[in-house]
């Protein structure tokens, strides 16, 4: 007989479609999540005073799932645009994982994935993307693309920018492992 009350697995969905606030706009956005109860083990718990809050969940497996689409924010002069951001990730005690982590923006794309064990605090991290480019992180002086790009250095576009351009954009890759 199980020792506590209350369902051992669920699902659930949130759509929402033409959210707004003051400081921007969602165009679409969709959330899945499961949970369910681990298998049941003749072990010990794991999860001691280092995992805080952690802790409490070690009994579950979690997954989710996140999609949104047409994000606009806007405070002041600052504008942030981004077609879609797809994320998913799962728990499984005693790690905590992004699987999948990919935004469209800028006329590029990012996708990355991390993991942390919250019991060593071992973290894990990977991306490739091909939107940080010159071209795409210079930010106009004001005056327009003739005039220069006040971060990026040099006389203006035609100079320095040239010789750093190319047709098919390559783009950082890494991962990174951290304790």
């Amino acid at each position: 007989m199980p020792d506590q009350c209350g369902p051992s697995s669920g699902t659930g969905e949130l759509r929402l479609a033409g959210v707004s606030a003051r400081w921007g706009s969602i165009g679409e956005l969709r959330l899945e999540g499961s949970l369910a109860t681990t298998p049941p083990t003749n072990g010990l718990p794991q999860a001691d005073a280092q995992w805080a809050w952690w802790g409490a969940l070690e009994p579950y497996f979690m997954d989710w799932n996140c999609q949104l689409k047409n994000i606009h924010a806007e405070d002041n002069a600052q504008k942030f645009d981004l077609q879609e951001l797809d994320c998913a990730g799962l728990w499984r005690a005693p790690e905590l994982a992004v699987t999948n982590l990919h935004a469209a923006m800028y006329r590029g794309q990012l996708n990355a994935h991390t993991t942390v064990n919250v019991a060593t605090r071992a973290l894990v991290f990977g991306c490739i993307s091909d939107f940080w480019t010159p071209k795409n992180l210079a930010v106009p002086d004001g005056g327009g693309p003739s005039t220069g790009y006040s971060n990026i250095p040099g006389s203006g576009p035609r100079s320095w920018r040239a010789t750093v351009l190319w047709s098919s954009r390559p783009g950082p890759t890494g991962s990174r492992i951290a304790r």
